[in-house]
């Protein structure tokens, strides 16, 4: 029979178990993996590589008088595996439910957290009276733990979470008698028999437009399993039309001169297990162009420019140019100088040719 005891040396929170009285039931442990990344196979459940998932667990404690002590680390391993994980937020794994049972101290403690297995997660509570952890508490979730299985890797082998032996020791697994136990449980890493990913083949390197102008593109996909569902943007700016992939975009003239990805997904019935193929995916980017001349980007080419021009030639004052030199570049001869002024003028006075900038975007 042991009991949490807390003392402060150096600065540094030590536990350690010591005797205690009563009588205190069995706290048990069970543990379930859920969210997009999993997937039925046959009757077991499976892992999908590149999809997150959450594995959760939960404790049960019916049968006991309060528990005034918590260590429990969890060592997360692969077994004939090559990929990597990526761990959500090691703060919000233990659920608030758990927190606010532990009204002396509250630790979250990991080692060799890097996503490169294994890796070690602990968390720590201590209590007194009356707070602690209930006896007769019927099973509640204990951690929940988003984590994604890297695409990188053989797409193959096992997953598995077990009881840790952490190399600090003051972050052993450590509860009053009668000590629970976590079995090791294991869940395979294979891939969904879920068909082939459409393939987005027009995809451009970038799309040209205009401030305050419309532009349209139309994204198109092959799906050769023909369940193609709909064209989506997944970051950027614009809207698509989920049937038909025809995008539409207007920047702002505060959006002028900007380079702006943008992320369109062709999805069909397995999309959220096609994360590792990239080709349902086009990454591109909107070269947003403001009007040749109009340096201070009110949409006008007037007097006002003309002045900015001469400022910005000159840096007057110093800092005074926050647009590419492109757009200065009115004669399109590759250099911003006195010239670009006179061409301008003659322009806006003169009936002179109309600007005429290179490319800023290349």
């Amino acid at each position: 029979m042991s009991r949490f005891n807390l003392f402060l040396i150096g600065g540094l929170f030590l536990i350690f178990v010591g005797t205690a009285f009563g009588q205190v039931g069995t706290l048990t442990f069970r543990t379930e993996i859920a969210g997009a990344g999993v997937w039925m196979d046959g009757s077991t459940l499976a892992i999908a590589p590149g999809a997150p998932f959450y594995i959760n667990i939960y404790a049960n404690n019916v049968g006991g008088v309060p528990r005034l002590g918590w260590s429990s680390p969890f060592k997360f391993t692969f077994e004939n595996s090559t990929h990597t994980v990526i761990w959500g937020d090691t703060a919000l794994f233990a659920t608030s439910q758990l927190k606010s049972l532990w009204n002396l101290l509250k630790i979250n403690y990991v080692e060799s957290w890097d996503g490169n297995l294994p890796d070690l997660y602990c968390f720590v509570g201590v209590a007194v009276e009356p707070a602690g952890y209930p006896g007769n508490l019927d099973e509640i979730l204990v951690f929940h733990i988003p984590i994604t299985i890297s695409c990188e890797g053989n797409k193959s082998g096992y997953f598995c979470i077990e009881q840790g032996d952490p190399v600090n020791q003051v972050y052993a697994w450590t509860f009053e008698d009668p000590v629970p136990t976590y079995d090791k449980i294991c869940w395979e890493i294979k891939e969904p028999p879920c068909g082939l990913a459409p393939v987005m083949d027009s995809c451009p390197v970038r799309i040209i437009a205009v401030a305050d102008r419309s532009v349209s593109y139309q994204f198109h996909a092959t799906d050769i399993d023909g369940d193609l569902k709909a064209y989506e943007i997944t970051s950027g700016p614009g809207a698509i039309d989920p049937v038909t992939g025809l995008w539409h975009f207007e920047p702002y003239l505060s959006q002028a001169w900007q380079m702006i990805p943008l992320d369109v997904r062709a999805r069909d019935d397995c999309y959220v297990y096609h994360q590792c193929s990239g080709t349902e995916y086009c990454h591109t980017q909107v070269a947003v162009n403001g009007i040749c001349g109009d340096v201070d980007g009110n949409g006008l080419v007037n007097i006002l420019d003309i002045a900015r021009v001469i400022n910005c030639i000159y840096q007057l004052p110093p800092g005074t140019c926050h647009y590419p030199w492109q757009v200065i570049d009115v004669n399109n001869n590759g250099a911003v100088n006195i010239l670009d002024l006179s061409y301008l003028i003659n322009f806006l006075y003169k009936h002179g040719p109309a600007p005429v900038c290179p490319a800023w975007y290349e």
